[in-house]
């Protein structure tokens, strides 16, 4: 009897298995080593990706998908995975899937020179990339055994990194036009548009305020075709052009033929040519037409250009309203 007894006892306070009742609070060290082995893959990543093309420094190469959406996609693959098979609270993976790209792209401009426009441009697709990793990381972790979770999960980081290789790797070229109205004739306007003086007002578009360049001065040797004009933007930065029509009081086409080597710009888009037209209106008021055309080497290009159409109208509208002032006196 004594013998059934041991057998049946209760276990004791210490022996009693406490269910897990789902994830545990914070866990700074967990935190920190899974958004360090998240930020390794994707430095790891992005140098092997430099290395391949180092070689074509002086061709351009285009930014792939991989730059802004497999790498990030990765880096929270990783992350998710390094996490381990215990349960981690929503906050935690939402803060670290925010956390490790705003290390990664800190990282990029550190390593790479990456500008900070154009991070900050590229932040939310980079971020939804991380997102969709993460995301991804933890069903592999939730639904696949152990055993399986990195067989799976390794020809699945292979597959996104293959993709850019086979995506096709050409520009997209786009234009920008935007146009005023303004109180003045074409023959008050033709000189403004051939070389503009310098314009004193601080830009007003916000990547303006943060760093990304506007324009401030033109200026053109004569308003004839092959007459030398440069476009001077904030930090002496210049584009050199050359006029290729130059019908008076009516039309004036440019093409680019040297642009700074900005890390806002190199290795992002080329500007390729600009024209300004003057449409006299009934009212006696002109209006004038700003185009630029454009090629974005930034993938998805769709996506970037949107970007590049807003702020293709605020440099057209600074300096139409610089125009505007100067023929009106004011």
């Amino acid at each position: 009897m004594s013998d059934e007894r041991k057998q049946y006892r209760l276990p004791e306070t210490g022996d009693v298995h406490r269910p897990n009742n789902g994830p545990s609070g914070f866990d700074g060290k967990r935190f920190a080593l899974a958004n360090l082995a998240g930020l390794i893959t994707g430095l790891l990543l992005m140098g092997i990706g430099r290395a391949i093309t180092s070689r074509y420094e002086t061709i351009f190469v285009a930014y792939g998908w991989s730059v802004f959406l497999t790498v990030p996609f990765a880096m929270g693959l990783v992350m998710a995975l390094a996490f381990g098979r215990e349960e981690v609270r929503r906050a935690t993976l939402f803060s670290s899937s925010l956390v490790l790209p705003l290390v990664g792209t800190a990282c990029s401009m550190l390593f790479f020179r990456e500008g900070v426009i154009c991070v900050i441009m590229a932040f939310p697709l980079i971020w939804a990339a991380t997102l969709m990793g993460v995301g991804i990381g933890r069903l592999l972790i939730r639904y696949t055994r152990r055993d399986r979770t990195y067989a799976i999960a390794a020809p699945l980081l292979l597959a996104t990194i293959g993709v850019d290789a086979l995506l096709p790797k050409t520009f997209m070229t786009s234009v920008t036009t935007v146009s005023q109205p303004i109180h003045a004739s074409p023959a008050q306007l033709w000189p403004e548009i051939v070389s503009m003086g310098r314009i004193p007002e601080t830009p007003s578009y916000w990547l303006c305020k943060i760093g990304l360049p506007a324009p401030v001065e033109v200026v053109a040797e004569s308003p004839v075709v092959g007459a030398k004009r440069d476009c001077i933007f904030t930090g002496g930065l210049v584009f050199g052009e050359v006029i290729t029509i130059a019908e008076k009081d009516h039309h004036l086409k440019f093409n680019i033929v040297s642009q700074p080597r900005d890390p806002e710009i190199l290795g992002h888009a080329d500007v390729l040519s600009g024209e300004m037209r003057l449409r006299p209106n009934p009212d006696g008021t002109t209006t004038i037409i700003g185009t630029s055309h454009y090629a974005l080497h930034v993938f998805p290009a769709v996506y970037f250009d949107l970007w590049a159409k807003s702020i293709g109208h605020a440099v057209h509208e600074r300096v139409f309203e610089h125009i505007k002032k100067r023929v009106s006196g004011s």
